[in-house]
Parts: C-alpha cells; sequence; structure tokens
C-alpha cells in the first residue's frame, strides 16, 4: 500500500472544528501515527506530507515508523491557500500514474485506527477494484437515512456512501481519473469535489469502523475511542 500522510501542528483545523476532547494537535497526530503503525509492513510506502512540523516532532515520527518512509516537505504558505493539499496532489499525481495497480490511500494526520485496523483495511483495498473505499463510518450518516448497497467484506460489512473527506483510498487506475478534478480543488481542500467524483464512481465504508476522525463531534459509532486512544497511549 502507499499512504500520503499529511501532518501539521496547528491547533486550528481548517474546518474550524474543535479537536477531540480539546486534545492538542502534537499529540493526536502522534497517537494516529502509533495507530498507523500497527499494520504497516517494510514493504508499504508512506510519504510524509509535512507543513511546518517541529524538528522534533519529524524526528520522532521517522523514528517511530515501520515502513518505506518519503519526508515531502509543503512550501511556506497562507492559511487561505492550502499548499498542503496541493502537494499531496501533486504528489499523489505522480505516483499513481507509476503504480496504477496499487492501493493509494490518502490519510490525514487525526483519524486513529483500531489495533489491526488497517491491516484490515489493506486486504479489502487490495479486492476492490469498482473505486474508493474509506476506513471511517461517521455518526452523521444516520441523521439523514439514504439508500445504500451492502457488500460483505473479510470480516465485516460494507456499504455505498455519498460523502467523503480526503481520507480515503482507492487504486491508482481510479485516482488517474480524478486527478484533474483534484487538482482545482485543492487549493482549498474543498471536500466537496468528491460529490462529484461518488456520483460517477462508488465509494465503501466498513460497518463498524476501522478508524475515527478525533473531532469534537465526528466519532465514529460503535467505536470506543478513549480505550483505543488510551491503548498507543500506553
Amino acid at each position: 500500500m502507499i499512504i500520503y500522510w499529511r501532518a501539521c501542528e496547528l491547533q486550528k483545523s481548517i474546518s474550524y472544528v474543535n479537536r477531540w476532547k480539546g486534545y492538542n494537535k502534537t499529540e493526536i497526530l502522534k497517537t494516529c501515527w502509533l495507530s498507523l503503525q500497527q499494520s504497516v509492513s517494510p514493504d508499504d510506502q508512506i510519504y510524509l506530507i509535512e507543513d511546518n512540523l517541529t524538528q522534533e516532532v519529524l524526528t520522532w515520527l521517522v523514528a517511530n515508523n515501520k515502513a518505506k518512509l518519503s519526508i515531502v516537505h509543503v512550501p511556506e504558505h497562507t492559511w487561505e491557500y492550502h499548499q498542503h493539499t496541493v502537494t499531496l496532489v501533486d504528489t499523489l499525481e505522480q505516483s499513481v500514474k507509476e503504480k496504477e495497480q496499487e492501493v493509494h490511500l490518502i490519510l490525514e494526520d487525526d483519524y486513529i485506527f483500531i489495533p489491526n485496523g488497517l491491516d484490515i483495511f489493506k486486504k479489502t483495498a487490495e479486492g476492490w477494484n469498482e473505486g474508493f473505499i474509506a476506513p471511517y463510518d461517521y455518526i452523521d450518516r444516520y441523521r439523514d437515512l439514504k439508500p445504500s448497497h451492502i457488500i460483505l467484506g473479510p470480516d465485516r460489512h460494507w456499504r455505498t456512501v455519498d460523502s467523503i473527506t480526503m481520507t480515503v483510498a482507492a487504486k491508482g487506475f481510479v485516482w488517474v481519473k480524478y486527478l484533474k478534478d483534484l487538482r482545482e480543488a485543492a487549493p482549498t481542500s474543498n471536500d466537496k469535489v468528491f460529490e462529484k467524483i461518488l456520483s460517477e464512481t462508488p465509494c465503501i465504508a466498513p460497518l463498524p469502523s476501522l478508524a475515527s476522525h478525533l473531532t469534537e463531534h465526528h466519532t465514529s459509532p460503535y467505536m470506543n475511542v478513549e480505550a483505543i486512544w488510551n491503548y498507543y497511549r500506553g
């Protein structure tokens, strides 16, 4: 698997949503990194898209990594212009064109995986050739119910969804079709681009979830996030 992990230490989120339980962003990204490392292998490739991380944190991430690691430095930019997403799309474009049959996962730094969660996600994604696949299940999907197709995965059900964030995976040949759309959305990190994309190409999400977004209102259902957090923090 090829993973593009975007990381920064700003406490304020680009969506202006509070962090989970008010935790410091640096602590969140470190814990999420540990959850990612639980299931990566030496054959996996991680592109660390670092946006002004301190040298201390960057050194810590490198020391606690088990995969192949390439560090991509984001040029200095204003808050309004999302250079981190532009750099991500540039990195993604080069890689997906070279490795069209491999799974490419874009991952933000505040998603925590259940133990072995990434391993389950990888196995499912490798067998999914129809479109996109996300590792999380948002609670707000149960407030405005919509029809879904249900798919049987290796150890749980998956269902089709019509909205996602920029934490999502697909095989390279799927990403290639939408590079133009992603480039246009990148300067503002506009997740709305996926409304158009998912009207053409399906995306599946797990039931129950394999990961949770560590924000104030987006905890995945049936995940004891606090217990998982404590598991990684020791």
